[in-house]
C-alpha cells in the first residue's frame, strides 16, 4: 500500500497555504516542503538529495561521522568549540568592540606581517604592551623615557635629554650637551665642545689641539704650546721625556696670568690669595704706567712710607733735582713752598653710593680753600670752602664708604716765597708780569703783590714802615 502526499506543480503549490505538517511534492521542480499553517506555498525542506531550508535542532544535537559542506554563510549564536584543526582560506574578523578579547594559550609558528607597512601599530598611546622580549629590534626611530640595560651596536640619530635638550647632533655629528660628573664618557678621534660645558675630571691621554678655556688643573706632561685667540703662544712647556729642559714654564706670557708666581728660589712674587707684591727682589728694567698721567704710585689714604732716589725727580715739565724737604715744608729750585697737609677724622659715617658736596669733620683747623684730599671711592676732591665742621666741595662725589672716626688728610694748596722786585709798582694793578707773593721795599713803604696781573684787578698793596 503506498503512501501518497499532495502533489502539483509550483506554480499551483504559490496559490495555496498548506496545513501544519502537510507536505507538499511539486511534480516539475521534484522539491519537497512542509507547511506550518501560515506560509502561504508552505516551507522549502528538500530539493533533490539536498536538505535546504531551516533546520531547527530545538535543543537536539547533530551527531554522527562524516563531512558537512556548505555554500553559504554560517551564523551562530553561541561558543564554538574544535578539537582538530581550524584553516581559514578569508578574512578573519575577531571580536565587534573592544569589550571582546584573545586568549592565545598556542605558540606562534609563523612571522605576523602587517598588511601594509608603516601603518598599522602594536598597542597605543593608552594602551601598551608591558614588556617586549626580542632578539634585536630594527626601527626607523625609537621613542622612550627611559632605555635601561646595556645597548649593543651602533646608534644612528640625534640624543636629547630629558628637558629636550640636544646632547647628541645627528646631523652635525658633534657633542653638543653637558656632561655631568656623574658620568664618563670616552671620545675617539676629534672631540668639537663648541658651546658645551664640562663638568668634572678629564682622565686620559689627549693627543691633538685644545680650542677654547680650560679652568682647573692639569696632572701630567704637556707637550705642546697653550695658545690665545688670536694664535700667540702664551705657554710653551717642554717635556723631560722627550729630550727638554723639564722647565714647567718657559715661555712669554701674552695674555692675562691667573695664579701665584715664583721666583726661581721658590721666593714667592705674587700672592694669588691675598693679591700682595712682594718687590723685596732687584728690578732690572723701567717702571711705567699704562698710559700717561692715568695712574697714582700711592695715594691720600695709603702712601708709601720712604721713597729714595738717587736721580731726578720730573713733575710735569719741571726738573725737581733740588727738591728737598725742611721745618715741615718741601722747597726747591724757584721758591715755591707747599703747606703741610691737616689730619683729621670724619665725623659720623658716609652713605655708600649717594652722590654729596659736603663731609663732616672732626677738626677743620688750619683747612685751607683750595686743599686737596681723597675719600674711599672718590678722585681727588678740591675745598670750596670749610665751616663749622663741614667740607664743602667744587663738585658733586659719590664715595664708596667711610666710617665716623676713620682718618683723613688734606694738603693746602701751595703759596709762593717772598721774591723781591726790583721796583715799586706805578700803581695798584701792578704791570704785566706780576705775580702773587712779589715783594719791593723802599724809604717809605713795603709793597706786597696779592694776585697775578690781569690789567684791571688792584694786587699791589702797601704799608709804612715802623721803627723798631
Amino acid at each position: 500500500m503506498a503512501l501518497r502526499i499532495r502533489r502539483g506543480t509550483d506554480a499551483e503549490r504559490q496559490t495555496i497555504t498548506p496545513l501544519a505538517g502537510e507536505l507538499i511534492y511539486t511534480t516539475d521542480t521534484k522539491a519537497l516542503y512542509v507547511g506550518d499553517g501560515t506560509a502561504v506555498g508552505g516551507k522549502l525542506l528538500a530539493s533533490g538529495s539536498a536538505i535546504i531550508s531551516d533546520i531547527v535542532l530545538n535543543s537536539n544535537d547533530i551527531t554522527g561521522t562524516g563531512n558537512i559542506d556548505i555554500t553559504g554563510n554560517i551564523d551562530v549564536t553561541g561558543n564554538i568549540h574544535a578539537q582538530g584543526n581550524i584553516t581559514a582560506d578569508g578574512n578573519l574578523t575577531l571580536g565587534d568592540a573592544d569589550t571582546d578579547g584573545i586568549t592565545l594559550n598556542a605558540e606562534l609558528t609563523s612571522d605576523i606581517i602587517p598588511d601594509q607597512t608603516d601603518t598599522y601599530a602594536l598597542g597605543s598611546t593608552s594602551k601598551r604592551w608591558n614588556l617586549a622580549v626580542v632578539n634585536s629590534v630594527q626601527a626607523n626611530a625609537i621613542t622612550s623615557n627611559t632605555i635601561a640595560g646595556t645597548l649593543d651596536g651602533d646608534v644612528k640619530g640625534s640624543v636629547f635629554g630629558e628637558d629636550s635638550t640636544p646632547l647628541l647632533d645627528a646631523i652635525a655629528s658633534k657633542v653638543v650637551g653637558p656632561i655631568q660628573n656623574s658620568s664618563t664618557a670616552v671620545f675617539t678621534g676629534s672631540v668639537d665642545m663648541t658651546g658645551a660645558t664640562v663638568t668634572g675630571d678629564v682622565t686620559g691621554d689627549l693627543t691633538g689641539n685644545v680650542t677654547g678655556d680650560v679652568t682647573g688643573d692639569v696632572t701630567g706632561d704637556l707637550t705642546g704650546s697653550v695658545l690665545d685667540g688670536n694664535g700667540v703662544p702664551v705657554v710653551e712647556l717642554q717635556s723631560p721625556a722627550l729630550g727638554g729642559a723639564g722647565t714647567l714654564v718657559s715661555a712669554t706670557f701674552s695674555g692675562d696670568l691667573y695664579g701665584s708666581v715664583f721666583a726661581d728660589d721658590s721666593t714667592r712674587l705674587w700672592d694669588q690669595t691675598s693679591g700682595e707684591i712682594n718687590l723685596d727682589s732687584t728690578i732690572k728694567s723701567n717702571i711705567r704706567p699704562d698710559g700717561d698721567n692715568t695712574v697714582e704710585l700711592g695715594g691720600s689714604l695709603n702712601g708709601f712710607s720712604d721713597a729714595h732716589i738717587r736721580g731726578k725727580i720730573y713733575i710735569g715739565n719741571y726738573d725737581l733735582t733740588n727738591l728737598r724737604g725742611e721745618n715741615d715744608r718741601v722747597t726747591s729750585k724757584g721758591g715755591y713752598l707747599t703747606k703741610p697737609g691737616v689730619t683729621t677724622t670724619l665725623n659720623g659715617n658716609i652713605p655708600v653710593g649717594v652722590s654729596r658736596t659736603t663731609v663732616a669733620v672732626n677738626n677743620d683747623t688750619n683747612i685751607q680753600n683750595g686743599a686737596i684730599f681723597r675719600l674711599p671711592g672718590t678722585d681727588e676732591l678740591v675745598v670750596q670752602s670749610v665751616a663749622a665742621g663741614v667740607v664743602t666741595t667744587t663738585t658733586s662725589f659719590t664715595p664708596s664708604g667711610g666710617n665716623n672716626g676713620d682718618s683723613v688728610s688734606f694738603y693746602n694748596p701751595s703759596v709762593p716765597n717772598a721774591v723781591y722786585t726790583d721796583s715799586a709798582p706805578a700803581t695798584g694793578a701792578g704791570r704785566p708780569g706780576d705775580t702773587e707773593g712779589l715783594m719791593f721795599a723802599d724809604a717809605n713803604y713795603i709793597y706786597v703783590c696779592r694776585g697775578d696781573y690781569d690789567g684791571v684787578t688792584e694786587i699791589w698793596t702797601r704799608s709804612a714802615h715802623v721803627a723798631w
